[in-house]
């Protein structure tokens, strides 16, 4: 089994482009958002010093870090949209079901008995894991396991299994633009507009009778639809650069937005830190979403053109997404020192750590998936 986001976002299957283009080859914008996406997933983790505001530089390039790379995992859910919603085309459900869940289930069971393995052995090497520390067991793996508790930046492997289990409802909702659009429309306003407001200082005893409505407040259903959504009945626009700008204006007002609400221009401390902005329900977040969506369709033909060596490597770093996403977590929370420790720890720049965490574990899983091909070559034979 491969471990790409081909397993939760369904890169394999990619869905046909929309009746009026005809799609010739593999979607390389695909692979790129993976990349990139995986990439800022890692630059997300590696800057969570913006969670304890401060006024230095530090703070601010890990505010601005978090500001830029907010996209992560909605853009995973509107891949994943785009490529699964339309699987009745493809396959039967029972089929797509089958893949799906066996494929994101055992990838989450493996690699989480992995990590509780290591972190039971090794519990004074990783950041926050003095708690795994004689305790391994299998009903100790398995409480964790069923609440998330080894690593948590695995809730979306769990949120990924819910929608695969709502998708052959959705594919029958959403055959019709307008059915579509409803849902959208739902969606938005309670998982978006509502929380905004409920920013903004409406109180939120006004909305929790009316709306409130547990599949519609789920954002992960909302960038899951907008995926297929847009795909489907959005053409890709051939300039690029007003997309370019709604990615940097929203990332401008989230960084600015981030720094009033911290109160890092006033002369007492500083406040605690409010994802709310630079998080998966702001209005800046979905824009920025959209955004960074349209801007790779656009550029399409363009990766089309490269050379078929440039267009392979993409598709093989690509192919390396998931496990970054698995695995990349364990080097950010190392600790234990070391060469390694001392190279990944080297710069506490965000990005700098990022680039070396994500260049390493991307050699790592590489590796890994080369000797697994070559062992099962031999096993075949």
């Amino acid at each position: 089994m491969r471990e790409t986001l081909d397993t939760i976002a369904g890169a394999s299957d990619q869905s046909p482009a929309p009746a009026t283009q005809k799609r010739r080859n593999r979607l390389i914008f695909v692979d790129v958002l993976n990349i990139i996406s995986s990439f800022a997933v890692v630059l997300l983790h590696t800057s969570i010093g913006a969670f304890s505001p401060e006024r230095s530089s530090q703070w601010l390039s890990s505010l601005l870090s978090q500001s830029l790379a907010i996209f992560a995992v909605p853009i995973f859910f509107m891949v994943s949209g785009m490529n699964l919603i339309g699987y009745r085309s493809r396959y039967s459900t029972r089929t797509f079901l089958k893949r799906r869940l066996l494929r994101v289930g055992v990838s989450l069971f493996l690699a989480s008995l992995f990590a509780y393995l290591l972190l039971c052995t090794f519990p004074h090497s990783f950041f926050d894991a003095e708690s795994f520390e004689g305790v391994a067991s299998a009903g100790d793996f398995l409480t964790r396991f069923l609440t998330n508790g080894i690593l948590d930046i695995y809730w979306f492997l769990y949120a990924i299994i819910y929608l695969y289990l709502l998708t052959p409802l959705l594919s029958l909702m959403t055959r019709r633009k307008r059915v579509q659009e409803y849902i959208l429309a739902l969606c938005l306003i309670v998982s978006i507009v509502i929380p905004f407001m409920t920013h903004l200082g409406v109180d939120s005893a006004y909305f929790q009778t009316l709306f409130g409505w547990p599949l519609f407040s789920n954002v992960n259903l909302f960038y899951f639809l907008l995926g297929y959504y847009i795909s489907t009945h959005v053409r890709p626009s051939k300039r690029i650069w007003p997309f370019v700008g709604a990615y940097l204006l929203s990332a401008v007002l989230m960084f600015a937005g981030g720094l009033l609400e911290c109160g890092y221009f006033g002369s007492s401390e500083m406040n605690p830190y409010n994802n709310y902005l630079i998080g998966i329900t702001s209005p800046f977040c979905v824009l920025m979403s959209i955004s960074l969506f349209q801007l790779a369709r656009s550029l399409e033909g363009r990766l089309q053109r490269l050379s078929g060596r440039v267009r392979q490597a993409i598709s093989r770093i690509s192919g390396c997404a998931f496990g970054i996403y698995l695995f990349h977590i364990l080097f950010v929370n190392l600790t234990g020192g070391g060469l390694l420790g001392k190279l990944l720890n080297h710069s506490a720049n965000p990005f700098v750590r990022a680039v070396l965490i994500y260049g390493v574990t991307l050699c790592l899983v590489a590796l890994t998936k080369y000797l697994l091909n070559i062992l099962k070559r031999i096993l075949l034979k």
